[in-house]
């Protein structure tokens, strides 16, 4: 007989430790050989992209995905050159967004009959934000891969939407949080733009590279910044990056999950005991 003591977990093994009756304590240690999550939604990705693309010049006609995140778009983008495709999320600025696929003659019924909008007004004085609503639609079911972009403003909101799912939304939206709403469906040219506000913010750190600006920009000791990033909770202009030394140039956008994302603004210079001074932006 053997007694368990505790199980250890870190990133790559899984540690578990007995107390047998000979009074010994030993360790088994399993590798954990699969897939992370994060790889194999990209292969899946990938093929449903590639049979899209077979099916659309098989029988010469206009293809789609589900809406796509920045991260998912990146994925996408080396399997389409030489395919005819467009990236739609209703405005140019959009953060999700539909791919595309068509022949070489299209018109904007295609994206207009794919894509729309759905108004919602509420009748309450509490301010809302992006949160209530999302968390409001996806708990009637739908999938967020069915949701694009939402713009909040006050006393209502502008949701981008696949068409197919207006019909279920109009019906059954009746409120947001506890405020009663009331929602009605509009084309994709009728949707109010998004103007994204941000905050600046001067960062001093010892130099360019990922884990120190993860660790100032986020308050982080260097071994907590770190492990954001061996986890594989750091992306770099929207794909995943691991690297700890990674240098970041200015421009680049930097997020955590968990934590939000900022953009690089400008390297301002080093300080006397030579630090580097950046400028960050980051959504409101």
């Amino acid at each position: 007989k053997s007694v368990l003591l505790c199980i250890l977990i870190t990133p790559k093994h899984i540690i578990i430790i007995f107390f047998t009756e000979r009074g010994l304590i030993y360790i088994e240690l399993w590798m954990i050989i699969c897939y992370n999550n994060f790889i194999m939604e990209d292969k899946i990705l990938i093929s449903n992209i590639k049979g899209k693309i077979a099916h659309s010049e098989k029988y010469y006609t206009t293809m789609h995905t589900e809406f796509l995140d920045p991260s998912q778009q990146a994925v996408a983008q080396p399997q389409l050159i030489g395919v005819s495709h467009t990236f739609e999320g209703g405005y140019e600025e959009a953060e999700r967004k539909v791919l595309f696929i068509m022949p070489d003659e299209y018109t904007n019924a295609d994206i207009e009959d794919t894509i729309c909008v759905i108004r919602v007004a509420v009748s309450g004085n509490k301010p809302l934000t992006h949160r209530d609503y999302l968390g409001s639609v996806m708990g009637l079911g739908i999938k967020r891969d069915r949701i694009g972009d939402m713009v909040v403003y006050d006393n209502g909101c502008d949701m981008v939407v696949l068409c197919e799912i207006t019909n279920y939304i109009l019906q059954n939206l009746t409120k947001i949080g506890r405020q009663n709403a009331s929602c009605s469906q509009r084309s994709i040219r009728q949707l109010r733009r998004s103007e994204t506000e941000f905050d600046t913010k001067t960062v001093i750190i010892s130099s360019m590279r990922l884990d120190c600006i993860i660790s100032g920009v986020y308050n982080l000791s260097r071994n907590d910044g770190a492990d954001k990033i061996n986890s594989d909770k750091v992306q770099i202009n929207h794909t995943i990056c691991n690297n700890l030394s990674k240098m970041v140039n200015q421009g680049d956008i930097i997020s955590l999950r968990g934590g939000g994302r900022f953009i690089i603004e400008s390297i301002d210079g080093t300080t006397k005991k030579g630090r580097t001074v950046i400028t960050i932006k980051a959504p409101k």
